[in-house]
């Protein structure tokens, strides 16, 4: 008896013809193309496309520890997001909104195709899985059902994710304590970025790289991809080569669905992770 095919949530193949080499990959979206929340799409988008353009950066073409800049990056990619789900997150206790008439259409979402598969920094890929899980998680929760609101509950789900890269980056690569980057309101500062020095105690070994290719596309190349595609809109994704055992192919059944509507270095925010959910 052979055993049953399981769908699952694995990363998906950007696998479009022109693409098809670079090993892009978009979040895991299901069965869920659509969200009746505005507060949901507006992260998912924000997300999307500021991990595109961290993960577009040549840092995460070579395998030595990633510049300032692109920490920076991350962490304002974070805190953008944290900052988004604290200010529009209701308790589960309060009263949320509901509307006496108000019907609103479904609008798609749309995905940003980063660099993923092929990326030879080790750091930047794990933050990235954990970004794409975080959006994936987003995409398909629950809430997506309510118009008006979210809830803590959905923060805490999808900031797990966000909250995972913060502390790996914080410790492993900033040298912050690690009781300190646990605190949900922890937040990196200019000082930390200043102290940032990886030949201090990475290996020599570590500091240096083969040169990769030379060839990427360059920002009009990208345009296409810069502007995000709709989920109704993407082809079938596959599973990329070597990457999962279940070879079954996703997005057919949400590219025939159809959408029903068209400085400073740290932040000071005063933001926290919510818990993730528990048992």
């Amino acid at each position: 008896m052979t055993d049953p095919q399981f769908r699952n949530d694995a990363i998906l193949w950007y696998c479009t013809p022109t693409w098809e080499s670079l090993g892009l990959a978009v979040p895991n979206f299901g069965d869920d193309s659509q969200t009746l929340n505005e507060n949901i799409a507006d992260l998912v988008h924000s997300m999307g496309r500021n991990l595109q353009a961290v993960m577009c950066s040549t840092d995460a073409m070579l395998r030595t520890p990633p510049s300032p800049n692109t920490l920076i990056k991350i962490h304002k990619l974070i805190v953008r997001a944290r900052d988004l789900m604290s200010s529009r997150s209701v308790g589960e206790a309060d009263v949320q909104t509901e509307a006496e008439h108000v019907n609103p259409a479904p609008v798609a979402f749309r995905v940003f195709p980063t660099p993923f598969f092929q990326l030879r920094n080790s750091w930047m890929k794990m933050y990235c899985q954990y970004a794409l899980w975080a959006i994936s998680e987003a995409m398909q929760h629950t809430e997506n059902r309510k118009a008006f609101v979210i809830t803590e509950r959905f923060s805490g789900s999808v900031g797990k994710f966000l909250r995972m890269i913060y502390t790996r980056m914080s410790v492993e690569l900033l040298r912050v304590p690690k009781a300190e980057a646990e605190a949900p309101d922890f937040t990196l500062t200019d000082a930390h970025f200043a102290a940032y020095k990886p030949s201090e105690w990475f290996t020599s070994t570590e500091m240096i790289d083969t040169v990769p290719s030379l060839k990427f596309p360059t920002e009009d190349d990208l345009f296409p991809l810069t502007e995000g595609v709709p989920v109704t809109e993407l082809p079938t994704l596959k599973r990329y080569p070597g990457s999962a055992n279940n070879p079954t192919d996703v997005g057919t059944d949400a590219a025939k669905e159809t959408s029903g509507s068209g400085g400073q270095t740290a932040t000071g925010s005063s933001s926290s992770f919510f818990p993730a959910n528990g048992p």
